[in-house]
């Protein structure tokens, strides 16, 4: 099968095959057609596709078998569930450049029009995953850095503290909570832009600066101690922007680390629906230089 996100090319099974097989006037999937999905109106819950599915079930299980893969196998429900979820990507990559009603309303596309809103669907999709991905990066690198500042045993009282008070805050912010990078191409060694969430509180990210740069130096000290030599990156553009992406704001955080000029632009049911998390307290944002910053904060608009 192809790309699970590459299905535009694929050619499900005819419509009038599986309706008259949805109505037992028809042959099931068989022969050529026994792996072809359908893809037509009532595809999700079709007596064809649940044969398609549970075939490919079958055919999962004996795979283990064939390949002597040792341990137990998955379930029959949860490899059906995936395969669902498959099924379902498939179908929405093959029916995305298939023509639909036009935006005025008042017609269907061209064929060319069709194909020119599935490319851009596309690229604004694989701009996010790239995103994510970065963003999943991120999170998982500065974790690990921290893990690694916080078995030195020789740490101050002070910046152990200030270590566990940050990875706190790269855990309570998760992946979505981390600043973006992002370029317009990736086939050319750009500078990536940094693009901070503009919900975020300032401080927040002047102390992620500090954990990134501790990451950068104890990966250079580890690739040095294997003999490796030093490869050079991307550079990183850091600007701020009146530009605001409409990407979703991280729900449930911490009241600590929104930025308080976003939440006070914020009416009372938009603040209910960010569902702030108040039963978890940071008391390192009371020390001077937090309380300092607050107040300096108050006289900026959110990025």
């Amino acid at each position: 099968m192809p790309n699970v996100n590459s299905f535009q090319t694929y050619s499900p099974v005819e419509d009038p095959i599986a309706n008259a097989y949805e109505k037992c006037r028809g042959p099931g999937p068989e022969g050529m057609t026994q792996n072809l999905y359908f893809f037509g109106e009532g595809w999700k819950n079709s007596r064809w596709n649940r044969d398609v599915l549970a075939r490919r079930v079958s055919e999962v299980v004996a795979q283990q078998e064939n390949y002597r893969i040792p341990g137990p196998c998955l379930a029959n429900d949860v490899i059906l569930v995936c395969l669902q979820a498959c099924l379902k990507q498939a179908q929405a990559s093959w029916k995305r450049d298939k023509p639909r009603i036009h935006f005025s309303g008042e017609r269907y596309e061209t064929p060319e029009e069709a194909q020119a809103r599935a490319r851009t669907q596309e690229g604004v999709r694989s701009s996010s995953v790239r995103v994510y991905t970065r963003k999943a990066t991120k999170y998982k690198t500065r974790l690990d850095a921290l893990d690694e500042l916080l078995k030195d045993s020789t740490l101050t009282t002070f910046t152990r503290r200030k270590w566990e008070f940050a990875r706190d805050i790269v855990h309570n912010l998760g992946k979505d909570g981390q600043s973006s990078e992002d370029t317009d191409r990736d086939d050319d060694e750009l500078p990536l832009v940094t693009t901070v969430p503009y919900y975020r509180r300032r401080i927040v990210g002047e102390l992620l600066q500090e954990v990134d740069r501790e990451a950068a130096r104890l990966q250079w000290k580890a690739a040095t101690l294997k003999g490796k030599h030093a490869v050079v990156r991307a550079g990183k553009i850091h600007r701020r922007s009146t530009i605001q992406s409409h990407r979703s704001v991280a729900r449930k955080l911490p009241e600590a680390l929104y930025h308080r000029g976003y939440l006070q632009s914020l009416t009372p049911y938009e603040k209910e629906l960010l569902q702030i998390n108040k039963e978890i307290s940071m008391p390192m944002f009371e020390v001077d230089m937090f309380r300092q910053e607050s107040n300096s904060e108050m006289e900026q608009d959110p990025e």
